[in-house]
């Protein structure tokens, strides 16, 4: 079943509201209404400020890093001047404010430092908290300014500009105004754009749209060699993807009344796909690329997937008028403007609905019984799955495409083996197994066998080696090539088991709370004391420490070369599971006081603590360290910003969330469940 999105918070105003603007933490919000009102949201609190302004509002914007906000208008009398006003993050007195005889295009610099405004003759540069001016360009003889904007780096002001004959597309230098490039086009220059990885400017005229490259030049539709539908009369707006990949536009053709919207590929110009939803000429993807926003007055808020044109979100269906959408910082977030005259069932309606959209599914897989591990392969195109109900699976995230294997009892670990198109699993039925997945039913390649359940399983990072660990006490060690096993007894169950990125070193960890390290070349082994059982240990990528997860409400990080003693990072109850960061710099813990920790590891540092409804089971880190991935016992997986623990991302089950990975590129994360399902979802960016 779909889910639908979910209102977070429903603010009225006593106008029609024009235009939005989130805050960069995207807490709060600001509004500008028809009744000449700047307000200030909090989605926690509500309203927190309000001033009124002279001017009749259009457009508002908040400066990066929560600096100023902007809003431009029109003083209301007889060809009264257009105006910009500047206000201070939490609105009170006006900081500054310009007026002129033409409207003014304007844009903040994507560090919220400078403002650009251009007017019917010139551009100008100014101090966005002070209104120092730091240059004038004056605009060609009789051309007018219609669209100013920063390139992506911040380096450079784009202007389009109409002239009498011709328009242009100007590259002015942000620090002295200085023209680096003009660019004459035939007809009205209506609008331009910038790629924010600066490869690219994108311009719309009346008769045409084009990109401007850095390194190949011009690009222009309509042309032969580019599929296209219609011609271009007139573009309204136009926007790059945040990773300058795409191009949305908003354009009246020759064969149609009303607006669509064209999603092209930004390198070639060719058409993906042709949107209906156009009229109110709003277009915006989302932060993460993934998804666009358009809407259309009397009928809906449309959110579409641009890559392949489904409309995946209907928000506000039958709105009579839609002053404004766009998205918060994050991509599930949509804050939707509508308004309604008075009918004879329902008063009048002026409101701004801010919606959370559900995190869309990129593959479910449905087993038998709980799903109890999850691992991406190391390419990132497939996932392992291994289930309660005797089976481990592996499926393509490309084209769904399956191999499976049968066990006699519950798989309860996997890993895959670098390299080959193998997996290892960890079975109740007392076997642990090299499996090759390369067709439909999977091909036994090694089996390693024990005299109770195994516990665990895992592969050296040079896939060199598998190890398995197992209730019986006995630990194995599979040498791939040449073939070569060895057993390792002992006389408790063993809980965990790990091997270091060479192989050389195999980490145990036992019910009766010892960690045992043993060289495989046959040197004395390591023994490390706890104060309960060890239920996971993970070496460092680089093999230099070891971190443990114990019951006694304690993870430990090992040097391994010194033998100084441990470092202790402490919860308030058991630790279940311990995992490093691809570089090592950071270990994430989780635990059963419900909290998942990161800890820096050169000093112990805790850097995030992130809170649960129930007790954590499985921590993941991304490849760059920025989210923490958590799977708990509340029935939910959960990705947070480790900078401020702040949570981005929530996905529901429908029992505990068992196990999370997240895949070496860093886009997607994949969760286990008892509910009997394997899921995989975009990582936020």
């Amino acid at each position: 079943m779909v889910q639908e999105p979910r209102v977070i918070r429903a603010f009225a105003h006593e106008a029609r509201v024009v235009s939005i603007a989130f805050s960069r933490d995207g807490g709060r919000l600001v509004t500008a209404s028809e009744d000449r009102t700047l307000r200030l949201l909090d989605l926690r609190t509500g309203p927190v400020a309000q001033v009124t302004s002279e001017s009749s509002l259009r457009s508002v914007a908040w400066a990066r890093d929560d600096g100023p906000i902007a809003v431009d208008g029109r003083l209301p009398r007889f060809n009264g001047p257009y105006t910009l006003e500047v206000y201070p993050p939490g609105l009170g007195p006006r900081l500054w404010n310009l007026e002129g005889p033409s409207p003014l295009r304007w844009a903040f610099s994507p560090d919220g430092l400078s403002v650009a405004v251009g007017d019917k003759v010139s551009v100008r540069l100014y101090q966005a908290s002070s209104g120092g001016l730091s240059w004038t360009f004056p605009a060609a003889a009789g051309a007018e300014v219609r669209r100013v904007v920063f390139s992506g780096d911040g380096t450079e002001v784009v202007v389009a500009t109409k002239g009498p004959d011709q328009g242009e597309v100007v590259r002015l230098k942000v620090t002295d105004g200085g023209v680096l490039g003009r660019v004459p086009r035939p007809g009205e220059v209506w609008t331009v754009c910038a790629a924010p990885d600066g490869a690219r400017i994108g311009y719309g005229a009346r008769d045409e749209v084009g990109t401007i490259s850095r390194t190949s030049g011009l690009q222009v539709l309509p042309n032969e060699s580019i599929p296209h539908h219609g011609t271009a009369r007139e573009v309204l707006r136009m926007a790059f993807s945040p990773d300058s990949a795409l191009i949305g536009v908003a354009v009246v053709t020759l064969n149609g009344i009303n607006p669509t919207i064209r999603i092209l590929e930004a390198s070639t110009l060719s058409l993906k796909h042709e949107l209906p939803n156009g009229f109110s000429s709003i277009c915006e993807f989302s932060p993460d690329s993934r998804l666009v926003l358009t809407a259309e007055t009397g009928v809906e808020v449309r959110v579409w997937d641009p890559k392949t044109g489904e409309s995946l979100y209907r928000l506000v269906p039958g709105a009579e008028d839609i002053g404004d959408a766009v998205f918060g910082p994050e991509p599930n977030v949509v804050a939707v403007a509508t308004s309604a005259l008075a009918s004879k069932t329902a008063p009048a309606s002026r409101v701004v609905t801010v919606f959370e959209l559900p995190t869309l599914e990129r593959m479910r897989v449905t087993h038998q019984g709980p799903v109890r591990a999850v691992a991406f392969s190391p390419d990132g195109g497939s996932i392992a799955t291994a289930s309660t109900d005797g089976t481990a699976r592996v499926t393509s995230l490309r084209d769904s495409q399956a191999s499976s294997a049968a066990h006699g009892g519950s798989v309860a670990s996997l890993a895959w083996v670098p390299g080959r198109p193998w997996i290892v699993t960890a079975s109740e039925d007392m076997f642990a197994r090299v499996l090759d997945i390369t067709t439909a039913t999977a091909t036994e390649r090694f089996r390693l066998v024990h005299e109770a359940p195994v516990n665990e399983v895992a592969v050296s990072a040079n896939g060199a080696r598998v190890a398995s660990a197992g209730q019986d006490g006995v630990a194995w060690l599979l040498d791939l090539e040449p073939v070569r096993q060895r057993s390792f007894q002992f006389d408790a169950s063993i809980l965990a088991v790990g091997l270091n990125r060479e192989g050389n070193r195999l980490a145990l960890g036992f019910a009766d709370s010892v960690v045992r390290v043993l060289d495989t070349a046959g040197a004395a082994p390591l023994v490390f004391t706890h104060g309960g059982p060890v239920g996971a240990v993970v070496f460092r990528p680089d093999s230099s420490r070891l971190a443990t997860a114990c019951t006694d409400g304690k993870a430990r990080l090992f040097d391994l070369a010194s033998g100084t003693p441990p470092r202790q990072l402490l919860h308030g109850g058991p630790v279940r599971a311990v995992a490093f960061s691809p570089p090592g710099d950071l270990l994430a813990t989780a635990s059963d006081d419900r909290t998942a920790r990161v800890f820096r590891v050169s000093d112990g540092q805790e850097l995030a603590t992130t809170t649960h409804d129930g007790a954590v089971e499985s921590v993941a880190l991304s490849p760059d360290g920025r989210f923490l991935v958590t799977g708990s016992s509340d029935n939910a997986a959960r990705v947070f910003r480790v900078s401020d623990s702040r949570l981005l991302l929530k996905v529901d089950h429908g029992g505990p969330v068992h196990a999370v990975a997240v895949d070496a590129a860093g886009t997607l994360l994949a969760t286990a469940s008892e509910d009997k399902t394997a899921r995989v979802y975009p990582l936020p960016t």
